[in-house]
């Protein structure tokens, strides 16, 4: 996930193995705080992204730079979703420490 916030114009398979590994931490989704604004922004640019590289490449009327804002605005709400699940960690920790919940 750390690769992909760092590269200029990332692939989908840069993406698909942190996704993948997102139901192995369910048990932090109800101290998740952006979990649906970063699911609909993914929803919509996964859908934007095809498109707009068809037309950059083979209609030649879009240029690189809405390819290149697609690709940014991903890394941008994948970095959300890391700091997201990284908050909702500490927050399920702090809860298990004090008390709030039990452990089980």
């Amino acid at each position: 996930m750390i690769l992909a916030l760092f590269k200029p114009y990332t692939c989908v398979g840069d993406f698909v193995v942190p996704f993948a590994m997102v139901p192995l931490w369910s048990h932090l989704l109800k101290y998740l705080q952006q979990f649906y604004i970063v699911a609909v922004a993914t929803v919509v640019l996964t859908l934007l992204w095809p498109v707009l590289w068809y037309l950059w490449v083979h209609c030649l009327n879009a240029n690189s730079n809405f390819y290149f804002a697609v690709t940014l605005a991903f890394v941008l709400f994948q970095s959300f979703l890391l700091s997201d699940l990284l908050y909702a960690k500490m927050r399920r920790d702090y809860a298990f420490e004090h008390g709030v919940i039990q452990k089980r």
